[in-house]
């Protein structure tokens, strides 16, 4: 089943100070919004060796060594269970064969069912596109990526405007090495040196995704803004389409970690969904040198 399991990374493309005094200066940074899988997310989990007594069907539980993370059992047999699911995948998890749990559904009587987890491949990593070409419906996006474990991956592509926007997608590789990546593309033959991004799909978890502001530079890199101390909460910030999608965006700096919300129209993307590729721009304002 899809699970919940995407960051947003700020990809800086700009900044510059703007200030009235020596206290009160500002750093404004600008660039991409990237939404990328999780580091140490969760792919998959399952029951080890038959475990947990007490059970029922949509009882949650949290699991050992993997922060933020929730199961739920799907089918179980007077109270052992038999299947279940994840229903949000976490960050930072730590791979395991027999993770304990625990109930968090107020009433539940389950206990000692411990899993297996198997983390997300490729999670937080980007891949910086420098140039495509498209022969025979099949397009080779020439890039530094990290997603050589061949094909059938599913990647969103993103980054790309103008007329070059028709590469925005996303797509199950055919073939990926270090330095290309191979997708079904029907369209005329072409090629160009647009640049964009590739990453792992993600997928929405409702309420938001955690923005992550250890910022990247345009090759997915990390890139921190000399000017912005360690308080990196901004004053503000303003996250947008600008590919003219279904899409806009909202973020809630009252909580901690901040969040992205992704709506369609007036609504809040389901959660679970495959988040769409998109065209997605930020502005904000920091305090300048705020130790």
């Amino acid at each position: 089943m899809a699970t919940a399991n995407g960051t947003a990374l700020l990809q800086v493309s700009e900044f510059s100070l703007a200030g009235v005094d020596t206290t009160q200066r500002k750093t404004i940074v600008e660039g991409s919004v990237l939404l990328v899988p999780a580091v140490g997310s969760l792919a998959s989990i399952a029951i080890h060796a038959g475990s947990g007594t007490g059970w029922a069907v949509n009882d949650e539980f949290s699991i050992a060594w993997c922060p933020g993370a929730i199961g739920q059992i799907t089918a179980e047999s007077l109270g052992v269970p038999s299947a279940i699911a994840i229903i949000n995948s976490g960050a930072n998890c730590t791979a395991a064969t027999a993770a304990t749990t625990t109930a968090i559904t107020s009433g539940s009587t389950g206990t000692a069912l411990t899993v297996t987890t198997v983390l997300t491949a490729n999670a937080g990593q980007v891949a910086a596109i420098t140039s495509w070409s498209i022969t025979s419906n099949v397009c080779t996006f020439k890039a530094v990526n990290s997603f050589t474990t061949g094909g059938s991956q599913v990647l969103t592509v993103q980054g790309f405007t103008g007329s070059s926007s028709f590469l925005n997608g996303t797509y199950t590789t055919n073939s990926a090495t270090s330095t290309t990546i191979l997708v079904p593309l029907t369209h005329a033959n072409a090629s160009g040196t647009q640049q964009g991004v590739a990453v792992v799909q993600p997928t929405y978890i409702t309420g938001g995704l955690p923005i992550s502001y250890g910022f990247i530079d345009l090759a997915g890199l990390p890139n921190p803004v000399g000017t912005i101390g360690p308080l990196s909460v901004p004053t503000w910030i303003d996250v947008k389409t600008i590919a003219a999608s279904a899409y806009n965006y909202q973020v809630n700096t009252t909580v901690t970690p901040n969040l992205l919300r992704i709506l369609s129209g007036i609504t809040e993307v389901s959660n679970t969904t495959a988040i769409t590729a998109d065209t997605v721009q930020f502005r904000a304002e920091f305090i300048k040198n705020a130790f």
